[in-house]
């Protein structure tokens, strides 16, 4: 069930409607049209997304998808529970300024003299310890909700078939993960996977591993996928293809770039190519956006020596919808991994097996 945010405005300042969270910084997103409006008013109280866009043109379903899914990332549309008072559900901004704030006191505490330093050690350590109790009360409350969802679940035959980041999606035959509280198993995929060694047969991630940390959280994720897949397992990664950036950068490729706004149109205006690459590579990434951000960019050699070192065997570049095995083309489902230009798509395909 998902809603419209208390604090979303919508203006019509432009050609297009645009929707924006008051509370979030650079939440916009520009509909594609005054039509989606009646869309969005299906979502003024709690909705299954499925059962509105049931209701829609049957041709249209896919974009509208897409939209959805870009309004829930935004932080536009949210599950009804997250808006909840509570001891660990203050409002997600409140978690956003408290990352940002010990963000800055690292940073203060780093420019200090050794000695004052040291005097500022107890209340550091006391705030600390404060700050672990919270982390840890959020973390049980996660893994509790997490263990009861997959206690419900029945492993179909053959192992499971994980969908890494998969939002609210639900695939026939996929086990959808995500940290979004909607999805069929909500998890924090940098605390690991709660599943047995050799249990699962498919791991397809699009667009996720690059909202990780490296190569810390991206490579204990990676070891975490080769420890639960079957020996004859197989993994699908996309994303970001940076390398492709690069290139397009060196060459002074305006349409390359341009096509990409066209894609996402809700990406802030005004940006230089080199901003806007290095933003999509990760660079400067806000503490406060959370899984949000882009953490780190990937060319082929980059992902696939990361996946050596997570103990994969036999890694190989692949292609939109193309690979070996037909079970894991999944590519269709992610708005992200559609995205073209002339020359292709702007995402990066690699499989791995153990």
């Amino acid at each position: 069930m998902l809603q419209l945010h208390p604090a979303c405005t919508l203006r019509f300042a432009g050609p297009l409607p645009t929707l924006h969270n008051a509370q979030i910084a650079g939440s916009a997103v520009e509909l594609p049209d005054a039509g989606t409006v009646a869309l969005l008013a299906s979502f003024a109280r709690p909705q299954a997304p499925a059962d509105v866009l049931a209701r829609m043109p049957e041709a249209a379903r896919p974009r509208l998808q897409a939209l959805l899914d870009t309004l829930r990332e935004r932080g536009l549309l949210v599950a009804p529970q997250t808006l909840r008072e509570g001891p660990l559900q203050a409002a997600p901004e409140g978690y956003a300024q408290m990352a940002q704030a010990l963000h800055g006191l690292a940073l203060e505490s780093a420019c200090l003299p050794q000695a004052e330093r040291e005097a500022c050690a107890a209340p550091a350590q006391a705030a600390l310890a404060a700050f672990d109790g919270l982390r840890r009360g959020l973390r049980a409350a996660h893994d509790r909700q997490a263990q009861q969802r997959l206690a419900a679940l029945t492993p179909p035959a053959g192992g499971w078939r994980l969908h890494l980041g998969a939002g609210g999606l639900r695939l026939e035959g996929w086990l959808g993960i995500d940290a979004d509280p909607e999805a069929e198993l909500p998890l924090n995929l940098a605390g690991g996977l709660p599943f047995a060694d050799a249990s699962v047969r498919y791991i397809y991630a699009a667009h996720v591993l690059e909202h990780l940390y490296y190569p810390g959280e991206v490579q204990r994720l990676l070891a975490e996928c080769r420890r639960v897949l079957q020996p004859e397992g197989r993994l699908r990664l996309v994303v970001p293809d940076i390398g492709q950036c690069l290139e397009a950068y060196a060459a002074g490729d305006s349409q390359f770039f341009a096509a990409r706004r066209a894609h996402w149109p809700h990406w802030p205006a005004g940006r230089t190519p080199l901003e806007d690459f290095l933003a999509y590579a990760g660079a400067g990434s806000d503490p406060g956006q959370a899984l949000h951000a882009h953490k780190y960019g990937y060319d082929a050699q980059t992902l696939q020596a990361a996946l050596q070192r997570a103990g994969f065997g036999q890694t190989e570049r692949c292609a939109y919808t193309q690979g070996p095995e037909p079970e894991l083309l999944l590519d269709a489902h992610s708005f992200a991994a559609q995205a073209t230009h002339e020359q292709g798509h702007y995402s990066l395909f690699v499989e791995a097996r153990p």
